[in-house]
């Protein structure tokens, strides 16, 4: 995402320094006319790498339906259990790099990018705070 972000900007300045530079030299309206298709490429560019990604994404979650049942998380000293209608696994704490709490989530991390998702109202009043420490035992916070 920061490339992403890095190339918008370095686009974003080299069209103003082009218009710029035709505008000290009165010459704007041929320099607009040859960057016009530049400018429609990077947008077009920009427009389909912002939202390509969400839509494979999304197609991907709707085509599986595995992805969409229900998880039973259990929570011991030892390991983490997860429980599906078709599958169980059991991970040990240290298989865990970090854990990061957002307002209605907490996000157990297994590598930089992949992590469980594990929303807060699923727990009873008390637990939350109870899991919060025990993920501050096991696992570096991010």
């Amino acid at each position: 995402m920061k490339i992403f972000r890095l190339i918008i900007v370095l686009v974003t300045c080299l069209t103003l320094f082009l218009l710029g530079f035709a505008w000290a030299n009165n010459n704007l309206r041929e320099v607009w006319l040859n960057t016009t298709p530049f400018i429609g490429v990077v947008v077009v560019w920009i427009i389909l790498a912002t939202v390509g990604p969400i839509y494979s994404a999304n197609k991907q979650f709707k085509s599986m339906s595995s992805a969409q049942t229900p998880i039973n998380f259990e929570f011991t000293n030892d390991n983490v259990r997860m429980e599906t209608r078709n599958s169980t696994a059991q991970t040990t704490w240290s298989a865990f790099a970090k854990w990061r709490e957002e307002k209605s989530v907490f996000l157990l991390y297994v590598s930089a990018y992949v992590f469980h998702l594990i929303p807060k109202r699923a727990f009873a009043p008390g637990e939350e705070d109870q899991f919060r420490q025990l993920l501050s035992s096991k696992v570096k916070k991010r």
